[in-house]
């Protein structure tokens, strides 16, 4: 009865590009809740896609190599007014970007299988995340299962451009993340499970992992410490062929992003004002 989202579907070119313009301003790196709906993914039987129709950009300080999110006072608002809208968070996204050429547009390729496609603490992110925005169903008795919300990284590829890759982390790390016994290490690509308790309740269980040793024999390793691509679940992400749009992704009628002091953007009344007057019909 569950399964994890098959597709991301970024509604428009648009809707990231609003995103991505506080990294081109500032250089500093930056987080979204993606806000869109579930629907039904035609490629794949059963299949299920995340459509993305906006990003949300929460509180939050961030750096040019690190962002760290706030607490959000307006979180239930948000939530409360995609409700009406019929939508909700459906994943969140973060950059890693790092300017090579300003002038090209390009970026350094700094994600790929010889490196890392997600950090520990993203995927401990990632999980706690899902946790808190799980996945309701009537056939469990605790009325959820699993979870669909994804994570998406904008980040550079092996052509040196922007790109998308969407994951989730499968439902033995969350678990692990919800139990707290998930780490992050020095070493990006690898996770650590705790050995001492944090509270005497706490119950410190063991995990293994089978990798084919040099002689092409699979092995089976202790998860101390354990490489963290056997915690993701690879989810495409992209844009249609044919774009569409849930919201106004007109540039003539551009209203400030939320949060976005920083650069100047400011979501005031006089600003709401002038925004509104801009769809007004003369009769």
């Amino acid at each position: 009865r569950f399964r994890h989202v098959d597709n991301i579907s970024i509604e428009n070119e648009e809707v990231v590009n609003r995103f991505l313009a506080f990294w081109r301003k500032t250089g500093h790196q930056r987080i979204g809740y993606m806000i869109g709906r579930y629907e039904s993914f035609q490629e794949i039987p059963l299949g299920i896609k995340a459509t993305v129709a906006a990003i949300y950009e929460p509180p939050q300080s961030c750096s040019a190599d690190s962002v760290c999110l706030e607490a959000d006072p307006q979180e239930k608002v948000v939530d409360e007014l995609c409700s009406y809208l019929n939508l909700k968070r459906v994943g969140w996204i973060f950059t890693d970007l790092w300017s090579a050429d300003s002038s090209k547009g390009t970026v350094y390729c700094t994600r790929h299988k010889d490196s890392f496609f997600l950090t520990a603490q993203e995927c401990i992110t990632a999980g706690w995340l899902q946790n808190k925005y799980p996945n309701i169903t009537t056939f469990c008795t605790d009325g959820y299962f699993g979870s669909k919300f994804t994570t998406v990284v904008a980040s550079g590829n092996e052509w040196n451009q922007i790109d998308f890759s969407g994951y989730q982390v499968s439902n033995q790390c969350a678990s692990l993340v919800e139990a707290n016994l998930l780490c992050p290490t020095s070493h990006p690509e690898l996770a650590y499970l705790r050995e001492v308790p944090l509270t005497p309740s706490q119950y410190i269980t063991d995990v293994y992992y089978m990798e084919k040793n040099e002689y092409g024999v699979e092995t089976r390793k202790n998860g101390r410490p354990m490489p963290v691509e056997y915690l993701l679940v690879d989810v495409p992400a992209g844009m249609p062929k044919e774009p569409h749009a849930t919201f106004n992704i007109s540039k003539k009628c551009y209203f400030p992003t939320e949060n976005r002091i920083l650069i100047g953007e400011l979501q005031v009344y006089i600003i709401i004002y002038s925004y509104c007057t801009l769809f007004l019909i003369s009769i």
